[in-house]
């Protein structure tokens, strides 16, 4: 992804200008404030962060931003409904609803290697993560939702619908023609992008 970036930056003759830099969230607090245009925490990245974090976070989010600058992430919701009836579907309760709970679920990595994930609605998301000590505002000038991942499946069923090609590109089209913001606390994951003011 960060290489698709540089290289459309190159294509568009704008290195000079603009730039992609890869930074952790508990590294950002030591970039220079007010200069950047976006800040981007792609698939679930956040929700490695406690409740508590999220809130720390959005603050140093605002001050890194430029006036008009966005802060765009992609989050894990509290809900998938492909994941809930997939669970159900093979008896396992546990995993079908791991997504409710309000603690941190170890989430597995590899073989050897789990991570604490907190899940979170698009509503406890705004709760937590605050603008300049503001809640976003949703569906107004500032924020914008998506879902993501509601129509196609989580990437773990991608055996089997490697099998059915023809399925996996109609749900496609519908992820892409019929997915608005109001399906986005049923997605895999849901996109929020926040202007700065």
């Amino acid at each position: 992804m960060v290489a698709v970036a540089k290289a459309k930056i190159e294509r568009a003759g704008l290195a000079e200008k603009a730039s992609v830099q890869i930074c952790s969230f508990t590294e950002i607090e030591q970039l220079p404030e007010g200069n950047f245009d976006l800040i981007f925490s792609n698939f679930g990245g956040l929700n490695c962060v406690s409740p508590e974090g999220l809130g720390k976070l959005g603050a140093v989010f605002a001050q890194k931003l430029k006036p008009g600058g966005r802060f765009i992430a992609v989050v894990m919701g509290r809900f998938c409904w492909w994941e809930t009836l997939y669970f159900l579907l093979k008896l396992k309760p546990r995993e079908a609803f791991r997504r409710f709970s309000k603690k941190p679920v170890d989430a597995r990595l590899d073989a050897h290697t789990t991570v604490p994930t907190w899940y979170y609605s698009l509503s406890e998301f705004q709760k937590h993560l605050r603008f300049n000590g503001q809640k976003p505002r949703v569906n107004g000038q500032r924020s914008t939702i998506k879902p993501i991942g509601f129509w196609l499946p989580p990437s773990y069923l991608n055996p089997f619908f490697e099998k059915w090609p023809r399925w996996l590109r109609f749900l496609n089209f519908m992820e892409k023609k019929f997915a608005p913001s109001r399906l986005a606390s049923a997605a895999d994951h849901f996109l929020i992008c926040i202007e700065s003011e």
